[in-house]
């Protein structure tokens, strides 16, 4: 093109778009111009072939380095209200101060991150669960989390109102959430009324479909423990048909290891002919002394074991599993000694002049409070076992002046725990309601009769706030 430089050019007339005429050692423009010619004959630019294909190597290189600096991390991550449900539950699931984890409600909890998802009804409860676990003892509940709990009902009560309706094991694990869940709010409404029934009916589901897994297992054994409480108050429900189902549960369970399976099979049997003792204590009343001394010689080796198990020597990664176990065993202490104290009180009844009984309330009264002091450093959770067991014991010892007023102290250190729980009222009650059965003992019935309607609220109440930990 006409005026326009070579690239061969000098660069004073390619500078001055001036045709070079590249002479050496001066092209003539330079020359009479008298300034310096660099570059004159040389090629400027030079177009190169380009390949999009990167080409093969066949060398491996080098690994470098990690750098931390410059991996990008993702501003926002994929998720919706189901990982989010996931993410709190794991979070709560985590943590290990017995104090605020969750985990002393149950095994079975967790089991449940992996199964959201799969169950309307059981993502209902756990989305429930995690609202209300910050505000639990409150004076006063969100009114979301009020209408949560009332939505969730109706759903959780739905199949289960069905006949011929099969228990899901999504479902009953929904049922045992919900259930802590109404213990937190105080609540006692008509829908688990039938509590104890649809459980019996889990049991014998379990019992027909033979279920052994870990997760169906410890599902059971939570039932079990529901249960238990439950046949106090009900006589319609039969737990020793269930017993060799939990002594299973007992042979399996990671944490009972070093403790003989026989023995606590044995204990397992023992607890739960309790309910039908209490029911009809004039029929048994000699298989209620046996038990009552049976209960007592549990409470020795649950001693030994417990003290073996804190001088053993655990690494960082076991120190977690030896305190579970060290609390689910002063667990089962408190319901030992409030179970025989149950038992003590029926005894005295029948027998008034036997002053070994009394002394024998006493100290088992005394270790009582011993293990309630020692499970106070896990207050709120940890040590939710602990104030039912206290109203328990406290009704039936009232010849324990002494002890009675230590319990009521306690009372009143736990009642901030649980501000919409009135223990002393409950204790009350049940005093009331225990007089009665032991004045059908001793003959007496100049007592004040209970009407059962003005009570059922109350009962329902007990039974709730006595859904332990196993």
């Amino acid at each position: 093109m006409p005026g326009v430089p070579r690239s061969r050019g000098c660069k004073s007339c390619l500078k001055q778009k001036k045709k070079c005429d590249q002479a050496k050692p001066a092209c003539s423009r330079c020359a009479r111009l008298g300034v310096p010619c660099v570059g004159s004959g040389e090629q400027k630019y030079v177009f190169k072939p380009v390949s999009f294909t990167k080409p093969f190597k066949t060398s491996f290189s080098k690994p470098r380095k990690s750098e931390t600096s410059s991996q990008v991390s993702i501003v926002h991550k994929p998720q919706n209200p189901l990982t989010l449900l996931q993410a709190k539950l794991v979070a709560a699931l985590e943590i290990t101060d017995l104090r605020y984890g969750i985990n002393c409600y149950g095994d079975f909890l967790e089991h449940i991150p992996r199964r959201l998802g799969h169950s309307h009804v059981l993502d209902v409860s756990v989305d429930l669960m995690m609202s209300l676990l910050p505000c639990h003892y409150e004076y006063e509940t969100p009114s979301k989390v009020l209408a949560k709990f009332g939505s969730g009902l109706k759903i959780l009560m739905e199949p289960h109102n069905q006949k011929g309706a099969q228990l899901s094991l999504e479902g009953v694990a929904a049922f045992h959430i919900m259930t802590i869940c109404q213990s937190w709010l105080r609540q006692a409404g008509d829908d688990l009324k039938s509590h104890g029934q649809i459980l019996v009916r889990f049991m014998d589901t379990a019992t027909e479909k033979g279920w052994s897994g870990t997760f169906e297992l410890k599902l059971l054994e939570t039932s079990l423990v529901a249960l238990f409480f439950d046949a106090l108050v009900d006589p319609r429900i039969d737990l020793e048909q269930h017993a060799s189902r939990l002594s299973l549960q007992s042979r399996k369970n990671e944490y009972d290891g070093s403790e003989d399976p026989q023995a606590l099979c044995s204990q397992v049997q023992r607890l739960l002919r309790i309910p039908r003792f209490m029911h009809e204590p004039l029929c048994y009343m000699e298989e209620i002394k046996i038990a009552y001394q049976e209960l007592q010689d549990d409470h020795a080796r649950i001693l030994h074991h417990l003290e073996s198990v804190r001088i053993q020597k655990s690494s960082s990664e076991d120190l977690h599993c030896r305190q579970k176990l060290i609390h689910k065993v002063q667990v089962t202490q408190a319901i030992i000694l409030t179970t025989a104290l149950a038992l003590n009180s029926i005894l005295r009844a029948a027998y008034p002049d036997d002053s070994v009984l009394l002394l024998e309330a006493s100290t088992l009264a005394n270790k009582l409070i011993t293990v309630v002091n020692a499970v106070s450093q896990y207050r709120p959770l940890g040590a939710s076992f602990v104030p039912p067991c206290m109203i328990a014991a406290w009704a039936t010892m009232s010849s324990l002046e002494a002890q009675r007023n230590e319990i009521r102290v306690l009372l009143t250190e736990y009642q901030h725990d649980y501000a919409r729980v009135q223990w002393m009222d409950l204790a009350v009650l049940l005093e009331v309601l225990h007089g009665t059965l032991l004045g059908r003992i001793s003959g007496s019935h100049d007592r004040d009769k209970v009407e059962k309607s003005e009570n059922d609220r109350d009962l329902e109440i007990l039974k709730l706030l006595v859904f332990k930990p196993d």
